[in-house]
């Protein structure tokens, strides 16, 4: 799913403005708005380039991501 960057990537910022003094409310709505956004915008894929694109897109990051981790 689309977002300016992977979820995994926004934990370390997150645990940033812990350090600088940031509430730890402030800190989940960060994340659970980055996470949330992903949602609207698989509709909009979906709706703009198809459902088998989408589908192949999707199937492709996840490939992408699981590579990253290992």
């Amino acid at each position: 799913m689309k977002t300016a960057v992977p979820l995994y990537a926004l934990l370390p910022v997150a645990g940033v403005l812990l350090k600088k003094g940031c509430r730890v409310s402030n800190v989940l709505i960060f994340l659970c708005t980055s996470a949330s956004i992903r949602i609207p915008l698989l509709f909009f894929e979906i709706s703009s380039l198809g459902a088998p694109f989408t589908l192949i897109s999707h199937i492709q990051r996840l490939f992408i991501d699981i590579n990253r981790l290992l």
